[in-house]
Order: C-alpha cells, then sequence, then structure tokens
C-alpha cells in the first residue's frame, strides 16, 4: 500500500487582498447604513416629538432629539468595528463535516428505518 502526499499552498496575497477588501466593504456598507438608520431615528423621534410624546427621563431631564442618531451612530459604530474584527481573524473552529468516509464525533448516527 502506498500513500501519496500533496502540499497544499495558500496565496498570502490574495488572500490579503480578500481581507482588505471585505473590510473596506463592511465600513462602508456598515457607515451608510448607520446614516440611514440615523436619518431615521431622528426624523421619528421629531416627529414623535411634535405629537407630543415626552421625551423626559424620570429625573426630569429631556432627552435631546440630537441624541437619538447619536447613539444610533455610535452603537453603528460598534457593529461596524466587530465585523470589521471578524472579517479580519482566521476562524478558530476547523469545519465539522458528517460525511463519510469520517465523520466527526459530534454527528449524531441516523436511525435506520
Amino acid at each position: 500500500m502506498t500513500a501519496t502526499l500533496t502540499a497544499t499552498t495558500f496565496d498570502t496575497a490574495t488572500t490579503t487582498d480578500q481581507v482588505t477588501v471585505a473590510t473596506r466593504r463592511a465600513w462602508r456598507h456598515g457607515l451608510v447604513a448607520g446614516a440611514l438608520a440615523s436619518l431615521a431615528t431622528f426624523a421619528i423621534a421629531a416627529i414623535a416629538d411634535a405629537a407630543g410624546v415626552s421625551f423626559v427621563d424620570k429625573n426630569d431631564k429631556a432627552i435631546p432629539l440630537a441624541g437619538f442618531p447619536e447613539f444610533t451612530m455610535l452603537f453603528t459604530l460598534i457593529g461596524i468595528a466587530i465585523a470589521v474584527r471578524m472579517a479580519r481573524e482566521p476562524s478558530t473552529h476547523s469545519p465539522r463535516s458528517c460525511a463519510p468516509p469520517s465523520p466527526s464525533p459530534h454527528c449524531r448516527s441516523s436511525p435506520t428505518s
């Protein structure tokens, strides 16, 4: 019986370029979505304020209308940063497969009928 070993090489330049493109895309799409969400929250808050909804907290301090889009954008930036970090980090988990010939130990054996 003979075994054949083959070496697998990865083109790191292509992988790095793909990560760079993915992070740029994440920033671009995230900022556009955040800007639109900020505009939407401001518009809804302004409509609610005009309708007489009170934005006063329990300490009798009013929440300014600009606070709604400000926090929307802040948390959008945090979400984008998390997405970019996840795009740059390689997955530490190995892919699991339940396909033969050697399924992973986590696979349940299917009941045979």
